[in-house]
């Protein structure tokens, strides 16, 4: 007979025997009550017995380890009988010791990890300040200056404990800047449908620096807008619009066939460049013409970055014109600017351009602002157009879905005789919606049209729940890309030109999200590391 059939024969050793023996095994390392009066136990943590003799954690809750353990100390078992009343009392003294032992263990273990919390909470109020890291190292002289004039000691301690030195308040923001990429992560990865926002700008170094944001939404209309990374994995099936600063090609295409438009714009370009890149020219003029610039402001340098910025150039120096060619004839400088200053032709076509720029100044300033959403915006573009009816051709996009824009802002305008311009699937929807009653008091009572459309149940109108959720996540301008750029301009200054750029990319996360950092798993990983 084969080792494996003798083995097989043995007592004990079938497969339904070893799994009951085990399960017998298991059985027996569970803390018993009895134990605490028989052996001078208590149960501790994960049910281990500790000894109330010598504070000893037995590692195995098994009975014989556990007697094992209570015979060493047979001066105790004399003096103190089992059953006896002396022995009741020990008990519950060492037991209310202990546990008195251990609470005060829990109470600074508990205090350590508020004060890691307070010194994460602070880190992350300067980068939402777009504040430097050292200004922890601020903060913390600021509490030891209360604690000395409050006169209080036990303060002292809880500051000292606190740690916001120059090199932590850093790697605490990335830490906190890793936990909010993780949650965006996982929000993209929720949602429904998707955009982007771009936009380009540089930073004080005159490095380009490109602003993506993204704008998911879920089933239930729950919208989270954020800072995206370039490295963060996205699923482009979800992408439903990507929103780019269009404002060049834009003004290109509705002015270039009408004007000379390269030959204004650099001649102003020039005369602008003349007095104000020069120091010594931009003071003698702003002595020379004081009362003049206090009125119209000053002459705007042209950013390149952001052509509608043009617009508020031009018109400063339409208002200044005058000012311009008695200062450019005064010095001798640029002859032939001056003579078109005094072109009434030229004059026309810089008055022209002044005034259409100024119309798409007018338009980006009401497509600006956190939560517009996309359909709210169309108003806007369409009195722009009825404004510019030269140009209708350029908006024909935003014609193509103002049928769609008009059923999200209320559905229950759409007449009859519109409904073919939706899908068959789309056209029975409507006319169950209007039929509805009870959905046409929850639009009443909605004080915002995306609350009513949270509202409305999808399993009964799939196609309308679809196009509510496209709509809802567009981007209606890049006024939070720019919004960025303000913000990066703060943060990296003259003062912190060698910001790398992982850490500016960190800083303006969290200066620009509205998600809460998830402090409790930021802090148990930093444990689960330390330990």
């Amino acid at each position: 007979m084969c080792d494996r059939e003798m083995a097989s024969n043995k007592p004990g050793t079938s497969g339904l025997g070893v799994k009951q023996s085990y399960k017998d095994d298991i059985s027996s390392r569970i803390f018993n009550t009895e134990w605490i009066e028989k052996f001078l136990c208590i149960e501790g943590k994960k049910s281990r017995p500790t000894c109330l003799v010598c504070n000893s954690v037995i590692a195995v809750p098994k009975k014989f380890n556990v007697q094992r353990h209570y015979n060493n100390h047979n001066d105790i078992i004399e003096k103190y009988p089992e059953g006896s009343v002396k022995r009741t009392e020990y008990i519950k003294k060492k037991t209310n010791s202990l546990l008195t032992q251990q609470s005060i263990f829990t109470k600074q273990s508990n205090e350590k990890k508020d004060m890691v919390l307070t010194s994460n909470e602070i880190a992350f109020l300067l980068a939402k300040c777009g504040k430097p890291y050292f200004d922890g190292e601020i903060i913390k002289k600021s509490f030891d200056i209360f604690a000395k004039n409050a006169n209080d000691s036990k303060i002292s301690t809880y500051v000292n404990d606190i740690s916001l030195s120059r090199n932590t308040i850093m790697r605490r923001i990335d830490e906190i800047s890793s936990d909010i990429l993780k949650q965006i992560s996982c929000s993209t990865t929720n949602s429904k449908y998707f955009s982007l926002a771009l936009d380009e700008s540089c930073d004080i170094t005159d490095n380009p620096k490109l602003s993506i944001f993204i704008r998911s939404v879920n089933s239930k209309f729950e919208v989270t807008e954020e800072l995206l990374g370039l490295d963060d994995d996205l699923i482009w099936s979800k992408l439903e619009s990507v929103c780019t600063d269009g404002a060049p090609c834009m003004i290109e295409d509705l002015c270039a066939k009408i004007l000379k438009f390269d030959h204004v714009l650099k001649s102003v370009s020039r005369c602008i460049n003349k007095i104000k890149a020069r120091p010594l020219n931009h003071r003698l003029f702003r002595t020379l013409f004081e009362d003049a610039i206090n009125e119209s402001g000053e002459l705007l340098l042209f950013c390149e970055v952001r052509w509608l910025a043009k617009g508020k150039a031009l018109e400063r120096f339409w208002n200044l014109k005058d000012e311009v060619i008695e200062f450019l004839e005064k010095n001798n400088e640029l002859p032939d600017e001056c003579e078109l200053l005094k072109d009434k032709s030229w004059l026309i076509n810089l008055a022209f351009l002044t005034d259409i720029l100024g119309y798409l100044n007018i338009l980006n300033k009401r497509l600006q602002g956190e939560g517009n959403l996309f359909p709210a915006l169309v108003g806007s573009i369409n009195y722009f157009m009825s404004r510019l009816r030269l140009f209708e051709k350029r908006f024909s996009k935003f014609k193509e879905e103002e049928d769609l824009n008009n059923l999200f802002i209320n559905p229950f305008i759409i007449e009859t005789h519109d409904l073919q311009k939706y899908n068959p699937n789309m056209q029975l929807e409507i006319i169950e919606l209007q039929s509805s009653t009870v959905l046409k008091c929850k639009y009443k009572e909605s004080s915002e049209i995306i609350e009513f459309w949270k509202c409305l149940p999808e399993e009964d109108f799939p196609e309308l729940h679809n196009v509510a959720l496209k709509l809802v996540c567009r981007f209606g301008s890049t006024y939070i890309c720019e919004k960025s750029f303000s913000r990066m301009t703060f943060i990296k200054n003259k003062y912190r030109t060698k910001l790398t750029n992982s850490h500016l990319k960190n800083l303006m996360l969290l200066s620009s999200t509205k998600l809460k950092p998830n402090y409790e798993e930021i802090i148990s990983m930093k444990q689960i590391q330390h330990t």
